[in-house]
């Protein structure tokens, strides 16, 4: 049971970074500087962004979320929010590469 608390605790966490000022802005900088640093995804996002959709593979995504999040630790030092956000991204990370949706 106590797990489970711990999971929707760090899920509700995770909801409220993606919808944090950090992230938007930080999410902003990452898509405005692919043209330059990742010229693929950068065209899957653009084509993509035409049906309202990302365009990222799941798993640049989470590589996404681990930058923003190692940023965020930086800039905040929350040692422990951090580590429930880390927690939960290692969780979503293993459940994607379980059921063959990561590379997607």
């Amino acid at each position: 049971m106590r797990y489970l608390r711990n999971a929707k605790r760090n899920a509700r966490l995770m909801t409220w970074f993606l919808s944090s000022e950090y992230w938007q802005s930080y999410e902003e900088s990452i898509l405005s500087g692919l043209g330059y640093s990742d010229p693929d995804r950068a065209s899957r996002v653009y084509t993509a962004a035409v049906d309202g959709d990302d365009g990222s593979f799941t798993c640049e995504i989470i590589e996404d979320w681990r930058d923003a999040v190692s940023a965020w630790e930086l800039d905040t030092g929350n040692i422990r929010i951090a580590n429930c956000l880390w927690v939960h991204i290692d969780e979503v990370e293993l459940w994607h590469s379980n059921n063959g949706s990561l590379d997607i």
